[in-house]
């Protein structure tokens, strides 16, 4: 797998995050503390460092030689923005008094300070925001009640003077062991007012997995008039009037130009404009949608393609990619399919169900395994303190963990069938050199091998080359690889991008904070055959080569362009832009498209390319095809997870799990449904495919088995009793999962787990 981050930030408190995307990487670390004054061409790193730091001394000198105290970022961040995320109240007071505007938001996540703030909950800054004009002053009450902190709500309080319903709300938010200041406080405030119930709610408020019931592409029915535009200016213009109604951010969309958000009125009802958009629905299906404006009109399902498993032709494509070893990440041609080896269906790990063996793995890492021939490999990093350990989940932290002891980078084979170590080799062994995200590891990088080599990633502990035997044949240091957000330079989050080999070649891909490259080193001795520039921000996607009937295309992922090199000799031969800022997914090759995606918000794009493209390719905002791009998508880009196309079809799974299904070769989406699931809730891992299913891991350690093709159905649901964000491997008819502290290999009918493991 790649790596994990945060999601979004504190959304409510932050504000809307749909703003335009800036291109260019903003707070990285500056290598110099000295500027020798204020001026159009001075470097002003120093003073965003100082803010990050809460270095208040290096403010006021800075401050003293003109440095403008509301500078912004390429994203709009400023010092106080970056003093008040991190809780430096002393230097928030010393940027106020300088004249910083309180109430400025960044161009990104269109967040004030005082959002900043309630990222961590300071709210002692919150004082100091408010008594220096901040607006924010619901969000500065609420911060500190929700920190439970009495002192910095009394002199919010006394500031604000909040009438009875500003009180009655912050009652309501009283976290449980509530302090007995905090308590006292409110013991005068009245109850907060009950929640209406559903037969008195005079609003419909569906739950965000009910309204997938309305989602889908519908036709004009062709016993009723369909509207026009001469007719009425309240039926949206869609192309040869099929309207498609999605689900995004658990709000019921219709795609027009600027995808207009419905809102739930009454039961089955929706409102845009003036307009309405009424539901027909019988045993949980859609049966007619009915547009009242100015007129009426009314449409029907486009009923899905009646194919449920894949054509002849594409499963013996799928056939024809897979193969018994899986050595890299993805599999072979990173495609994640292995169609013809019967991987199980269903197991319980916990039970001993179909479990073949079970290996417990110290340390923690994100690398998947890869299987070559009779082995198995994978990398560790094991931390000589105190285990730190991971939080899943759905959350906004950027936190970094804080672990500056000797961590052990090791590399692992083992016997494919038994699970028995072969061999263990500490390929480094130090204090990492930069910190890892509170969901991250320092071993996420996937190795890879051609069967005589395997070349294991460590990131800014470098890059190492064994043979089959786990003899060392070359190392190769590429110094510290910083990739982190790129928002603030200075919360790292470790590296990701996994190497993979290219005929006599090992390719990586390292975007970082600055001097981002892709290079090809000679696989027999390390030597560096060629090296490429990238203007980039940090990604976490691995490389693809791909083969094509003009010759081989190394393709990259990242934010400013998805690009496609030759991989003997870097030269670049396209390249596609507008991407996310945080970049995982990894680009991969079906039905003669190149498969690109990425899905940090605002921007959630699916590109489909023909690889005979050449130069800049890029599209405007609303463009969803044209020469070189078979089709597109806005809207359903996944996050972390890499898709997976199978037969006749492309499937995507976010990380909350809204796992989506189109034809590949038009990106006609088929359905889109939420995995319901309480116990699985978030997803990392990418998808694989084999013998008609879909294998979706869960953070959660729930393995969901959906039916390929035209019909969403769930087939199984099996648990490996452990968190999972990795990419299984399968070989043989064998799944090989990789938890937090196991490697565990599943089959059908398999024996029971031997005792003690």
């Amino acid at each position: 797998m790649k790596i994990l981050f945060p999601l979004v930030l504190y959304g409510s408190l932050l504000g809307s995050l749909f703003v335009s995307r800036l291109p260019i990487a903003a707070c990285q670390e500056s290598t110099s503390n000295t500027v020798e004054a204020a001026g159009p061409d001075m470097d002003y790193q120093a003073w965003w460092q100082a803010a990050q730091s809460g270095d208040a001394a290096e403010i006021k000198r800075l401050l003293a030689l003109g440095v403008p105290v509301d500078q912004q970022t390429e994203y709009g961040a400023t010092a106080l923005m970056f003093a008040a995320g991190r809780g430096h109240a002393e230097v928030v007071r010393i940027l106020l008094e300088a004249g910083a505007e309180p109430n400025l938001k960044d161009r990104f996540y269109s967040a004030s300070p005082m959002g900043w703030a309630a990222m961590k909950r300071h709210a002692a800054v919150a004082v100091v925001l408010v008594e220096s004009g901040s607006r924010d002053t619901d969000a500065a009450m609420s911060m500190a009640v929700q920190a439970n902190d009495f002192r910095a709500l009394e002199l919010l309080v006394a500031r604000i003077q909040p009438d009875e319903s500003a009180l009655r709300k912050l009652k309501a938010q009283l976290p449980q062991g509530a302090s007995v200041e905090l308590v006292n406080f409110f013991s005068g405030v009245p109850d907060p007012a009950p929640q209406a119930t559903a037969k008195t709610s005079e609003v419909w408020n569906p739950d965000p997995r009910q309204l997938e019931l309305y989602a889908g592409r519908y036709t004009p029915n062709s016993s009723s008039k369909a509207p026009n535009d001469e007719d009425s200016n309240t039926v949206p213009d869609t192309d040869q009037q099929v309207l498609k109604v999605f689900v995004a951010d658990d709000q019921l969309m219709l795609e027009t130009e600027q995808a207009v958000a419905l809102k739930p009125i009454s039961t089955d009802t929706f409102q845009f404009g003036e307009a309405t958009m009424s539901f027909r629905i019988q045993d949980q299906r859609v049966l007619e949608l009915i547009i009242e404006g100015d007129n009426r009109a009314t449409y029907i399902p486009v009923l899905p393609l009646d194919t449920v498993s894949p054509s002849r032709q594409t499963s013996q494509r799928d056939l024809s990619d897979s193969s018994q070893n899986w050595m890299q990440f993805r599999g072979q041609n990173a495609r994640g399919v292995a169609e013809g080896q019967a991987p199980p269906v269903h197991w319980n790990v916990p039970e001993g169900k179909n479990v073949l063996w079970k290996r417990p793995i110290p340390g923690l890492a994100h690398s998947c395994p890869i299987v070559v021939d009779n082995k198995i490999f994978l990398t560790t990093a094991i931390s000589q303190g105190e285990d730190a350990g991971l939080r899943n989940g759905l959350y906004g932290d950027v936190d970094s963990v804080e672990d500056s002891s000797p961590h052990s980078f090791e590399v692992i084979c083992l016997d494919k069938h038994t699970g028995n170590t072969l061999w263990n080799k500490v390929a480094h062994h130090g204090v990492p050199k930069v910190k890892r995200h509170l969901k991250g590891t320092h071993a996420n990088p996937t190795p890879a091998s051609n069967g005589k080599y395997v070349v294991a990633f460590f990131g800014s502990e470098g890059l190492y080359c064994y043979d089959m035997q786990g003899e060392l044949q070359w190392q190769r240091d590429f110094g510290t690889l910083d990739s982190g957000w790129f928002f603030d330079a200075s919360y790292q989050w470790g590296f990701a991008s996994s190497p993979i080999i290219f005929e006599d070649t090992v390719i990586v891909q390292c975007d970082i904070q600055e001097n981002s490259f892709v290079a090809a080193l000679q696989l027999s001795n390390g030597d560096e055959l060629w090296r490429v520039s990238r203007d980039e921000i940090p990604s976490w996607s691995t490389p693809t080569v791909i083969q094509t009937p003009s010759g081989p295309q190394l393709i990259t992922n990242a934010t400013n362009y998805a690009r496609a090199y030759d991989p003997r000799t870097g030269e670049e031969l396209w390249r596609i832009g507008k991407h996310s800022e945080i970049v995982v997914p990894t680009p991969f090759y079906a039905h003669d498209l190149v498969f690109i995606a990425s899905g940090y918000r605002p921007i959630k794009r699916i590109f489909a390319i023909t690889p005979s493209a050449q130069g800049d390719i890029s599209q405007g905002v609303q463009e969803n095809a044209s020469q070189y791009v078979a089709w597109s998508n806005r809207n359903s880009g996944p996050y972390m997870v890499t898709p997976v196309c199978y037969g006749d079809h492309l499937y995507t799974c976010d990380s909350r799990g809204v796992f989506e299904c189109f034809d590949a070769k038009t990106g006609e989406r088929i359905y889109r449904k939420r995995i319901s699931n309480s116990s699985a809730t978030s997803f990392v891992g990418s998808l694989v495919a084999a013998d008609g299913h879909i294998y979706v891991p869960s953070e959660e350690g729930i393995m969901l088995v959906i039916k390929a093709g035209a019909d969403y159905e769930i087939v199984a649901e099996n648990p490996l009793g452990e968190l999972m964000l990795t990419t299984p491997a399968i070989s043989q008819g064998v799944m090989y999962l990789r938890g937090q502290s196991h490697l565990i290999a599943v089959r059908e009918e398999a024996s029971k787990v031997p005792a003690g493991q």
